[in-house]
């Protein structure tokens, strides 16, 4: 067995798409072909992909996942009461800090008369966010404002954000929490002259509201996302599998039971102990130098007789040459034939005369598409024989058919009966095609069945059964077989040292000696 037929096999032993035909008890069968196996490596390698995929993102690449949207509330947030800022009061001259005020309110009002600059602090914010698509991180965002007052009123708008943001932690179970955070968004400065020094600081929310959503990967839903995919995947295999396994089984289930073709149209043979391969021998052997017949004509020998008797003598050259090629092709081919194995002769001309169906790769390919125009006639023919064959589908009634079958084969048929009860072709249905099965001991099966042929042809009195197991007996193999009798009936004659079986002996008896002697016989025949 080769490479190819190995990946072959291999390759058709991975079909999971086959179609169940176990009828054994508690063992599993199903008829798979290379398509389906084929089928088969293909969603294997993407499903083992995939589960390598998510299990690696989960060990090693584990990261939270964000999703991430805005919405808007329709009214501004109110500060609350622990959202406090510190205001922080300078002297540009001393650079020393004069005072500090924390400010937990919407509004505050900060006389500054004696104050010559001022600066707000917002706290530090600290993100703990990241995003799938750009893995930043939003760490420590600090604003001051800071400005200078020359009496005049001093009033600054601060726009805030609430950031709120949802996450939760574990592969196996789910911890959420929930956080608010406030940044900096905007800040606008007034200045207006007056009479009096003063700040006012406004504080607001901006009404849109940003929210993140993060969590982690769970192993439920990386198998859950897992399962579906696969279960998809395999729906798609079966899909495009199934209807051409399904037909490829149809077909040789049916071959199995009915000739799709006509028999009459078989390869001729000539078997090397057989009297027309004598006859081919003698005639290849003769040289028929009669065959050329020379008539001149007497006006035009008379008148050109030198043209004429070279125009004959060329004519005899090249059928003279001819019949020369003609015999050493034939001595060749006699050769060629001599040389070749007798058990290859015999299990070559001895194959089962089964015309099966068979269709072409691109008429499935027509088929799975629905384009059963040229295929309509064996499509009618495929149901018609499963309607008959699905008829009786119970599995007691087939074994006890096949009981029956048996018990009658036991009853009425004697060893050499049912030696040739092998040789009975099968129902024919009129659709031609060639032939495809191995052989199965087909030697030993063509020698037993010649021996019992041979006995029950010499039966002085033969039974209604013997009559119609001749009359049913393939024509091609019953020729060879009456041809076969009469070489050694008349070798056996001429040369009695060789033994040969007896018609009265038993079945293996004969059987075994016509095995051994079969080789012998017909090598030295010639």
């Amino acid at each position: 067995m080769n490479i190819k037929q190995k990946a072959y096999k291999l390759i058709k032993s991975c079909d999971f798409y086959g179609v169940d035909i176990g009828l054994n008890y508690r063992q599993h069968k199903s008829y798979k072909t290379f398509y389906g196996g084929l089928w088969s490596s293909i969603i294997a390698s993407l499903i083992a992909a995939l589960c390598i995929t998510q299990f690696l993102d989960c060990i090693f690449y584990l990261s939270p996942e964000i999703h991430q949207y805005t919405k808007d509330n329709g009214f501004n947030y109110k500060l609350l009461e622990s959202s406090t800022f510190r205001s922080i009061l300078l002297d540009l001259e001393n650079e020393g800090i004069l005072n500090t005020q924390h400010l937990s309110n919407d509004e505050t009002l900060i006389d500054i008369h004696s104050f010559k600059s001022i600066a707000i602090s917002i706290p530090t914010i600290h993100e703990d966010i990241y995003d799938v698509d750009n893995p930043i991180k939003i760490g420590k965002l600090q604003k001051i404002v800071r400005d200078v007052v020359r009496n005049h009123q001093l009033t600054i708008h601060i726009q805030l954000k609430i950031l709120e943001y949802q996450t939760d932690s574990g592969l196996l179970w789910e911890i959420l929490s929930t956080h608010d955070q406030l940044y900096l968004e905007d800040v606008d400065t007034y200045y207006l002259q007056s009479d009096t020094t003063s700040l006012r600081l406004i504080f607001t929310i901006n009404p849109i509201i940003k929210h993140v959503d993060r969590g982690y990967k769970r192993i439920y839903r990386i198998l859950s996302i897992t399962g579906g995919l696969v279960k998809v995947l395999m729906f798609v295999g079966k899909f495009f599998s199934k209807p051409i396994t399904t037909l490829k089984f149809q077909i040789s289930f049916l071959n199995q039971f009915f000739n799709f073709g006509s028999t009459k149209d078989t390869k001729s043979f000539y078997p090397l102990n057989s009297l027309a391969y004598s006859q081919k021998l003698l005639r290849m052997q003769t040289v028929r130098l009669d065959s050329i017949k020379v008539n001149p004509n007497t006006k035009e020998f008379t008148k050109q007789p030198t043209k004429m008797i070279k125009s004959i003598l060329k004519k005899y050259s090249q059928q003279q040459k001819q019949n020369a090629d003609q015999e050493q092709q034939g001595d060749e081919a006699i050769i060629e034939e001599q040389n070749q194995d007798v058990d290859e002769l015999i299990a070559k001309y001895f194959q089962p005369q089964d015309i099966r169906l068979k269709l072409q790769h691109i008429q499935y390919v027509k088929y799975f598409f629905g384009f059963t125009g040229q295929l309509k006639k064996r499509i009618k023919q495929l149901r018609q024989n499963l309607q008959i064959v699905n008829q009786k589908t119970d599995i007691i009634y087939v074994f006890n058919k096949l009981q029956e079958l048996e018990k009658l084969k036991q009853l009425l048929l004697d060893e050499d009966q049912l030696n040739l009860f092998e040789y009975i072709p099968k129902p024919n249905i009129d659709v031609t095609h060639n032939k495809q099965e191995p052989k199965n001991n087909t030697i030993v099966k063509a020698t037993q069945a010649f021996s019992s042929f041979q006995a029950i042809s010499e039966k002085e009195k033969k039974s209604r059964i013997d009559n119609a197991l001749i009359k049913m007996i393939d024509a091609n193999i019953k020729k060879y077989f009456v041809v076969s009798s009469g070489c050694i009936s008349f070798a056996r004659n001429t040369n009695p040292k060789v033994s040969y079986a007896s018609p009265n002996s038993s079945p293996r008896k004969r059987n075994s000696d016509l095995s051994e002697n079969l080789k012998h016989e017909e090598v030295n025949e010639y």
